[in-house]
């Protein structure tokens, strides 16, 4: 795989932006040796409307060319018309498509439930075989066209770096993704859905115009577990939607002021308040398969959903209130991390650790009418498993 590639395409999802559109910069013809680049056709696309199939094809060679590295040949049906007769999950006959080195097919379609489904395969002309396949759901026609470019760029980054600098060596089986492993491989499919639990460390700061309070103890471990569901709408990009039920302790030491005789002193107190709450993260996964191995770096945000009041405890009888109630400045928070997988039965194993923070503060009303707020941190290690659904099908000919 082409790292720079990929990495470029993971920056450009990454940032919200949409990806480039669908001009291309004009390559040289062929290498700084004077080789040609490897040709590859363009197949016209299979799908319910004849006219965006040309469309799509005419787009896809305009990106082809814009890799830089490849000498784009459209197929007309018109020239030949035997070429819309192949299913574009099957290699093309190559008879009639020059010296191609590669072939890309590609079909849209609307399946019964209205959903858009936008595939890829590119082949290797000289035995046929499938050097890779990805597949995505799009609302419609210019949304294919918008992810087209980094789609293709993805696609294209499975081609030994070798094969494309004018040599007349070929793919073999041994160098491709089998069609098998498109079709069925775990560490590719549409939906995935799991569990995870473990701990973490709760971090807590004060702002700095809070007197006389101060943490007895500024972090906190506690337990947290997860339910989550993904949904993989690219082989390298998934959108993660999580509920995990977790419990916070923060532990204040405060004073307790007495007068005596025109003297004053302070006696000091802890007091520990306790809540349980629902985090609600959604989170954008980036997968990188590093065979046996899946690491998926994540980024987004989450929602704290209160369970109930707090809970004091102190060390002093007279404090020990029992539930109260409690706000959240803001609710929203921010967390990083990263999974690290490996393929175990019909899903996946993995290590999940990530970073979070709050946006706002927890806000406790004191008994004398203060308020006391906290801003809340968390460093969470868990371990978990997920269930992948949903196979990536191979389609053939539209509806």
């Amino acid at each position: 795989m082409t790292k720079h590639n990929f990495l470029a395409g993971l920056v450009c999802f990454f940032l919200f932006f949409p990806p480039c559109t669908g001009s291309a910069q004009t390559p040289s013809a062929g290498t700084e040796d004077g080789a040609p680049f490897p040709e590859v056709a363009v197949m016209t696309f299979a799908g319910n409307d004849a006219m965006l199939n040309v469309e799509l094809r005419d787009a896809a060679v305009e990106e082809v060319q814009g890799l830089g590295k490849y000498n784009p040949r459209p197929v007309f049906e018109e020239e030949y018309p035997e070429s819309l007769g192949f299913p574009t999950d099957e290699p093309p006959l190559l008879e009639y498509l020059g010296n191609s080195k590669y072939v890309l097919t590609g079909e849209f379609y609307t399946d019964p439930g209205g959903v858009g489904h936008f595939q890829l395969w590119l082949w290797n002309s000289g035995d046929g075989s499938l050097v890779y396949t990805d597949e995505m759901v799009a609302g419609d026609i210019d949304e294919v066209l918008s992810y087209m470019p980094t789609m293709i760029d993805w696609i294209f980054s499975h081609i030994p770096e070798e094969a494309t600098a004018g040599q007349s060596s070929w793919l073999t089986a041994d160098t491709r993704s089998p069609r098998y492993d498109a079709e069925h491989d775990l560490f590719n499919r549409w939906l995935y859905v799991g569990l995870r639990g473990g701990g973490s460390f709760r971090f807590y700061t004060l702002p700095a115009s809070t007197k006389d309070y101060y943490f007895d103890a500024p972090y906190d471990f506690t337990y947290e577990a997860s339910l989550q569901v993904a949904f993989r709408f690219l082989s390298f990009m998934s959108i993660q939607a999580e509920a995990v039920f977790t419990h916070d302790r923060a532990k204040l030491r405060g004073p307790e002021y007495y007068e005596s005789g025109g003297e004053s002193w302070h006696i000091l107190y802890t007091d520990s308040y306790s809540s349980t709450s629902l985090l609600f993260p959604v989170t954008v996964k980036f997968p990188l398969v590093l065979d046996p191995y899946i690491i998926s770096p994540f980024a987004g945000v989450y929602w704290t959903l209160p369970l109930g009041g707090m809970m004091l405890d102190s060390n002093i009888a007279a404090r020990k209130t029992g539930e109260f109630d409690y706000e959240l400045s803001g609710r929203f928070g921010l967390t990083v991390g990263v999974d690290v997988g490996v393929r175990l039965g019909p899903g996946i194993l993995f290590l999940d650790a990530r970073y979070g923070s709050d946006f706002g503060k927890t806000l406790i009303h004191m008994d004398d009418g203060g308020i006391i707020s906290y801003k809340r941190s968390m460093l969470s290690i868990s371990i978990g498993y997920e269930l992948a659904l949903l196979n990536k099908k191979q389609h053939a000919g539209g509806n």
